[in-house]
Parts: structure tokens; sequence; C-alpha cells
């Protein structure tokens, strides 16, 4: 016990007389010793490491990865079938037109490749006079918008027949729109029988138009007639559905309505 008091005081007046021994420097602690070299592990194509002992053969290796599987396309929707093929203006006779009848010749100047040649009878109902009006309606032939000595004449032409085309056409409409509104199945039948061909020959005749001499026959004579013809079907399509649309709506009255001259236009396909 008196030691330790002794300790304690000289440590608190400066200790005894005798030097104090040096202090050592903090020396930074050592590295560690390198680890002993052992032998490569075995390294597979590629350069990756495989060890076999724990993980058996090593599998076959791809330096690349391979390109990945493109996705299919989207499928595309059905184009409908070309225009001329949906026409309904097969050869025969005009239903409800007695002596009137249709016929397709070929002519490579015009779109499709086909005209159709009309046969007219000589008598005619006052009730479809408006019809026949229709059916005497022509794209006009020999138009050139290029040639000088043509092409005033050529626009008259082309002006006059969408004019007679717009009113003509319009005419038989609200005739037979009118007979439409009619509660008795058989008018109606007859009335959407008689849209459905005003619609139609209206379609045929511009999907059918003569190639304008000054298209045919030019330098790109195949583009621009593709892309006059084009412009023009574009024209008839709409035309060509309310056609069918009507031919549909005759299908659901003769159903219900007496026989009539309408039934074999509009039997079911």
């Amino acid at each position: 016990m008196r030691l330790s008091i002794a300790v304690i005081l000289l440590a608190a007046c400066g200790g005894s007389s005798k030097p104090a021994e040096p202090v050592q420097p903090r020396l930074a602690p050592a590295a560690p010793p390198a680890p002993a070299a052992t032998a490569p592990a075995p390294e597979m194509k590629g350069g990756l490491m495989w060890d076999e002992a724990a993980n058996g053969p090593a599998p076959a290796w791809t330096k690349e990865r391979p390109a990945p599987t493109p996705k299919p396309p989207a499928p595309r929707p059905p184009r409908p079938a070309p225009i001329y093929d949906r026409l309904l203006d097969t050869d025969g006779a005009v239903a409800g037109l007695s002596g009137f009848s249709t016929r397709r010749v070929r002519d490579p100047n015009r779109c499709g490749g086909q005209a159709v040649l009309t046969t007219r009878g000589k008598k005619i109902a006052p009730t479809d006079a408006k019809l026949v009006a229709v059916f005497a309606l022509e794209f006009p032939v020999d138009l050139d918008f290029t040639d000088e000595a043509k092409k005033e004449g050529s626009k008259l032409k082309f002006s006059r027949f969408v004019n007679a085309m717009t009113t003509t056409l319009g005419a038989a409409r609200a005739q037979y729109e009118a007979e439409f509104a009619s509660t008795d199945p058989g008018i109606k039948a007859a009335a959407a029988a008689r849209l459905s061909q005003i619609y139609v020959r209206g379609a045929s005749l511009l999907a059918r138009a003569e190639i304008p001499v000054d298209v045919r026959t030019n330098a790109v004579a195949t583009e621009a007639s593709a892309v006059f013809c084009e412009t023009l079907e574009d024209k008839a399509a709409p035309m060509l559905a309310l056609g069918l649309d009507a031919l549909e709506s005759c299908r659901k009255f003769t159903l219900v309505a007496p026989a009539g001259w309408w039934a074999e236009l509009c039997k079911a396909p």
C-alpha cells in the first residue's frame, strides 16, 4: 500500500532524479506476408475462370452474345379486293330495265383494262327515266391535257361530264330515296335496288375511266397511269360502298316483300 502511494506522489511531483527512458517512435504496422504462390486456376476459352473440380466440365462458351431475335412485324389488315372485282358491273341484262344490258370488253386504255358497253332499250317507263339517264352517262374519251390544240377542249369535256354526272345521279337518288321512305316492303325493296344500281354505275364510270392520251403515252406512262387510276379509284370507292349498303337493305326487305324484278339483283351471294 505504501509503495502504491509513493508511486503516485512521484508521478505528481515530477518523479525522481533518474532520467526518463527515451520514448520509442511509433511504427506503422507491418504489412501482412504475401500469400504463397499458387498454380493458376484453369482458364476456359473466353477468359472466364471455371473450377472444374467443383463445378464439373466447363460449359461451352460463346465470346459474343447472340443478336436478339427480332420480333415479327404486326400483321397488316387484309387489303380489300381490287375495286374492279367488286363493281358488280357484270355482263347481262340490267335488272328492272327491259332491253338494257351491259357487256365488258377488253380495253388497255382504260383503268382496270376493261370498258363497259351499254345496250339501251327503246321503251322506257316514266318512273325509270332518271335511272336510264344514269346509264346514258359515259366517261369522256381522247382527253389530252398537254397538247396545246386539245387541252382546252379536254378540260371542257371533262368539266361537262363531272357536272352532268353530279346532276344526273343527284336527281335519280332524290327520286328513289323518296320512294324508299314508303312503308310498303315491295316499294322499299325496289327503291333500294335502284339506289344500288345508281351508285354502282357511278362508281363503274369513274373506276373504268379512259386514261388521257398524254398520261398513257408520256415518258413515265406506267407510273402516271397508275396515279391517274388510283385517284379515280379513291373517288369511286365511297360511291361503291353506298351501292353495296343499298344492296344489303334490298336483301333485307326482299325477305318480307312480294316477288319482283329486284329479287335476282338483291339475292344473297
